[in-house]
């Protein structure tokens, strides 16, 4: 298990002063008992405390989004992320629910990006993660659980034919990749 304490003086010491209130919980991974957190996972500065936003379409409040960064230092092609584990206030909002906005192009679903094999997403560069939710979220904070999943890019693995066909659903620890957590912010709802 991840002791939440060691891994906030970790962060707070190394990369980051402001953990933003950052909790972690423990994922099951795809062949073991649940995973030690190795300290490689950088979403912990990747979700932009100030990037929580409601989202408008004509005219009406169809969700909300936030600005993240990859967690892998190579960056990836888009073709191998695979969504989130997304839980706001409590409530969880699946892939299917997901759009991400990257490289200059208007948000898509996780469906089209997994065609997007030549596209890459690099290492600093920021995306937009939008959540479907009508009428979107109420003014003040708001606890947000994420988990980044990018398919492993390392060479072939016995599962990766079966993650081809039916991809692992982001916060069951399978293709976690470098965050091997989830992670749980409290951001406001900025205007």
């Amino acid at each position: 298990t991840v002791d939440p304490a060691e891994l906030r003086d970790h962060i707070a010491g190394t990369r980051r002063q402001d953990p933003h209130d950052l909790r972690v919980e423990e994922v099951p991974h795809h062949d073991t008992a649940p995973v030690k957190h190795s300290l490689s996972c950088r979403i912990f500065e990747d979700l932009r405390k100030d990037s929580l936003q409601n989202v408008c379409e004509d005219g009406k409040v169809t969700g909300f989004r936030f600005a993240v960064r990859i967690a892998d230092y190579r960056g990836c092609f888009l073709s191998l992320h695979n969504g989130y584990y997304i839980r706001c206030d409590g409530v969880e909002y699946p892939r299917e629910l997901q759009r991400f906005q990257i490289n200059g192009k208007a948000p898509r679903t996780f469906e089209e990006i997994k065609k997007a094999v030549w596209e890459h997403w690099d290492y600093d560069d920021e995306g937009w993660v939008y959540v479907t939710k009508p009428g979107g979220l109420e003014k003040g904070m708001h606890e947000i659980a994420l988990q980044q999943s990018v398919l492993s890019q390392y060479g072939y693995m016995p599962w990766d034919e079966e993650w081809l066909r039916n991809p692992p659903v982001p916060g069951s620890g399978a293709g976690a990749g470098k965050t091997a957590v989830i992670c749980t912010f409290s951001l406001e709802l900025q205007e």
